[in-house]
């Protein structure tokens, strides 16, 4: 596992302190908000829907927010109660077929959809990074839960973000130069360098192939 360099590996001990990442000054007292900090600096976090430009997030929770804003919701017919649906439009072809409001104005039937939308408590545990829906299923079988085959996995959505986070932040994390990991504590540059390598390893573990040949590639 990847980690963020030491906090007074990079300050020594000296408040405040030039990043070595964006080369600014920061002040940062708790590894907590130096960490917080570098992956800002890397910009870890993207959205990974297929059609989604939102680009890369400097902060987790706003990246988070943004999911369950724009990817994570359902729309329900406050008419007819029927429902969920997967998207606004679905609901908007609905009203349109079943409530007749074609004679409404547009932006009338837009506030109806909106009001119509909830954020989705759990989510499934699709990952584009590892097979996290069979880690999931094989750990709710040995907690005694019986699950057959085509049982449909669902999980809290905090937890699937939490997931989601933990790759991308170990991806961020291996853009790293090795130069400025050594530079920043030159007497165990050996160590280091084991220390690192095994990491890096543990990392492409868990990468899909296209994201290797990327890194590799840098």
């Amino acid at each position: 596992m990847l980690h963020v360099p030491r906090l007074e590996d990079v300050s020594h001990g000296v408040q405040p302190f030039e990043c070595p990442f964006c080369f600014g000054i920061v002040q940062a007292k708790r590894q907590h908000s130096w960490r917080k900090h570098v992956l800002s600096d890397l910009r870890a976090y993207v959205c990974i829907s297929p059609d989604c430009d939102a680009g890369l997030f400097e902060d987790k929770t706003v990246w988070q927010a943004h999911d369950a804003e724009c990817h994570q919701r359902q729309w329900s017919c406050n008419q007819c109660r029927l429902g969920p649906f997967s998207s606004a439009e679905s609901l908007r072809n609905h009203l349109r077929s079943s409530h007749e409001v074609d004679d409404l104005p547009e932006d009338v039937v837009a506030k109806m959809v909106d009001a119509s939308s909830h954020a989705v408590p759990e989510a499934a545990p699709d990952c584009p990074f590892c097979d996290f829906e069979s880690d999931v299923r094989r750990e709710a079988t040995s907690g005694g839960q019986d699950l057959s085959s085509s049982a449909q996995i669902v999980i809290p959505l905090v937890d699937y973000h939490r997931h989601l986070a933990f790759h991308q932040e170990q991806l961020a994390l291996f853009a790293i130069p090795p130069a400025i990991e050594r530079n920043l504590d030159s007497e165990s540059n050996h160590d280091r360098d084991k220390v690192d390598h095994q990491e890096h390893v543990q990392v492409c573990a868990v990468l899909p192939t296209f994201v290797m040949r990327y890194v590799y590639e840098l």
